[in-house]
C-alpha cells in the first residue's frame, strides 16, 4: 500500500470517526456538526476516491472513461464533487475545532469539565 492510498485511506476514516464520535457529545450543536459535518465529508472524500480509482483523468482536470459504466454519473458530479471535496477540506477542520470548543464550554458549565 503506497503513500497515496494512505492518504485517502486516511482522509475516509477520520471524518467517519467524527461521525461515530457525535453520540458522546452532551451539547446538541457540537453533536450535529460532528454528525452532519462527518457525513458529508466522508460521502465526498469516498466518492472522490472512488472516482479516482475507477476513472481515469482526475477532478480538476475533467474525468476521463471510467470503469462500470460510470463515466456519466462521475462526469455529472465532477465538478459538485470537486468543490465539496475542496471546501471540506478547507473548512471541515475549522468545523472540528469548533464543535470540540462548544462541547468544551458546554461540559465545563455544566460542570463535567474534568471527565
Amino acid at each position: 500500500m503506497g503513500a497515496k492510498e494512505i492518504i485517502q485511506v486516511l482522509l475516509i476514516l477520520v471524518p467517519l470517526a467524527c461521525w461515530l464520535s457525535a453520540p458522546r457529545m452532551q451539547s446538541r450543536a457540537a453533536f450535529w456538526i460532528l454528525r452532519v459535518g462527518g457525513l458529508l465529508f466522508a460521502v465526498a472524500m469516498a466518492l472522490a476516491v472512488l472516482a479516482e480509482t475507477l476513472c481515469g483523468g482526475s477532478l480538476s482536470g475533467g474525468i476521463g472513461p471510467c470503469a462500470a459504466g460510470l463515466t456519466g454519473l462521475f462526469q455529472l458530479i465532477g465538478p459538485i464533487l470537486l468543490t465539496l471535496v475542496a471546501s471540506m477540506l478547507s473548512v471541515g477542520p475549522l468545523l472540528l475545532i469548533a464543535a470540540l470548543l462548544i462541547e468544551a464550554v458546554h461540559r465545563y458549565r455544566q460542570g463535567t469539565g474534568e471527565g
